[in-house]
């Protein structure tokens, strides 16, 4: 979808069942991956609204302060894979350095 390859890491999985209005429903169990590259994203337009770079804590501003314009299951992912994301992206840091 964003046009990267790059070797992805399981952090783990949620199942999680929301009602999304209008008589929706959305009921999913997920493997949630993580990866990192430092190519630029081509993302396929025919999958890929929009596409912005932020930090793990400009995201969760913006959530705050915007959740309708985020997909419903983000938060979810967020607050249940807190700690094994915190984890992934130390492990990239100290890579990267």
């Amino acid at each position: 979808e964003i046009g990267i390859n790059t070797p992805l890491t399981e952090i783990g999985t949620l199942s999680y069942q929301l009602e999304l209005g209008n008589g929706l429903f959305e009921s999913e169990f997920n493997h949630v991956f993580c990866g990192h590259s430092d190519a630029t994203p081509k993302p396929n337009s025919d999958e890929v609204l929009n596409w912005q770079t932020l930090s793990l804590a400009q995201l969760n501003q913006q959530l705050d302060d915007n959740p309708e314009i985020y997909s419903a299951w983000l938060p979810l992912i967020l607050s249940e894979l807190a700690a094994p994301l915190q984890r992934f992206l130390a492990e990239q840091a100290a890579i990267s350095a």
